[in-house]
């Protein structure tokens, strides 16, 4: 169980920093990550900016929390992380059902509309957040070489994770 939250926590923890970077990396992220939740229309355009600090702010707390060796943070930053997925999972299905497909700025740049692969990568995040809580609580003795295979084995699920749009779109049919 301890392994299993150490994966868990390492995965979240590279989601959500690949997703804070992203939204941070250039002169012009911010502002196109703010756009994109303009164009959602899931919250009024002023209060667009608000939502993408809160958002940004959120998501990098995840990543303190989730690398923590206390347990009561380490806990609090998986169960954030499933908040997270759970709002966010419901703002693009909000703007899908408006008829909504505006780009999607998650991880950064990217052109990929929104659409079901988006939830979908989401409810993966649940997932994975809900066995981190839940392991998290878990007590006892780790052998450092086995913690490092479960965190190098969640870095990777979070890099894919963070890379299902793009995975996705390689595996679709061609159109």
């Amino acid at each position: 169980m301890l392994y299993l939250a150490v994966g868990c926590r390492a995965a979240l923890a590279i989601v959500f920093l690949l997703a804070v970077t992203g939204k941070l990396a250039g002169r012009n992220s911010f502002r196109e990550f703010t756009d994109s939740v303009a164009a959602m229309r899931v919250v009024p355009a002023r209060a667009a900016r608000p939502v993408a600090i809160a958002s940004v702010t959120a998501e990098a707390l995840v990543v303190l929390l989730a690398v923590s060796p206390a347990q009561v943070t380490a806990v609090a930053g998986c169960a954030l992380a499933g908040l997270l997925s759970i709002t966010f999972s419901g703002a693009i299905a909000v703007s899908l059902r408006r008829g909504n497909r505006a780009p999607c700025r998650c991880f950064g740049r990217s052109a990929a509309p929104l659409g079901p692969r988006h939830i979908a990568r989401n409810a993966i995040l649940l997932i994975v957040s809900a066995a981190g809580t839940a392991t998290s609580l878990a007590t006892g003795q780790m052998h450092t070489a086995a913690v490092v295979v479960a965190a190098g084995t969640g870095l990777f699920a979070g890099i894919v994770i963070a890379a299902y749009e793009e995975i996705a779109e390689l595996l679709a049919p061609a159109r």
